[in-house]
């Protein structure tokens, strides 16, 4: 399958489809993710499919995400089924690809043991993501602000050693 779509990708690229462009490949074969990521793998040929992905980013300035899905998500979706014969299913169906594809959604949200598992080891039992509007302020350790002598604006600082949670969407946290 990952032979197909990197073919599929290079004919693209070369015909002058694929220059400057984002694209995000959903696959539901976490190895190839993690080779992608990793840059190599043990396997020749899953080795040689990575490279030729990493090469088509370079020669086309294509930013380029590999994305784990589950299987089943893959056959809510629909695309396993066309290999199938079965067109009817997911988007075939009329179904919107965005509501597959859930890049909106933190790493908490996905998972109900992600916070609890964050709280065992960070020494602080009450820490919760921050929300976007918390980004920039407490993320960065401001408490506050004054203005100086000169009418500046000069943020104030919490004590140092806080830690903050910083989950965001996939989407946001790439951007």
């Amino acid at each position: 399958e990952l032979r197909n779509l990197v073919e599929d990708l290079e004919l693209k690229a070369s015909s002058g489809g694929l220059m400057d462009t984002e694209m995000f490949l959903f696959t539901d074969n976490s190895t190839a993710e993690s080779a992608y990521y990793k840059g190599s793998s043990s396997s020749k040929k899953l080795h040689a499919l990575i490279l030729r992905l990493h090469k088509l980013s370079l020669d086309y300035s294509i930013i380029l995400h590999v994305v784990h899905v589950s299987g089943t998500r893959m056959i809510a979706q629909g695309t396993d089924g066309c290999s199938r014969g079965v067109l009817l299913e997911g988007v075939m169906s009329g179904q919107s690809m965005l509501s597959f594809i859930d890049l909106d959604k933190t790493a908490i949200e996905r998972s109900n043991e992600l916070l609890p598992w964050i709280r065992s080891w960070c020494g602080k039992r009450d820490i919760n993501p921050l929300t976007p509007e918390q980004w920039f302020m407490e993320g960065h350790g401001i408490v506050g602000g004054h203005l100086d002598k000169h009418g500046v604006w000069m943020p104030d600082h919490e004590p140092s050693g806080n830690i903050h949670l910083w989950a965001p969407q996939p989407a946001v946290a790439d951007a």
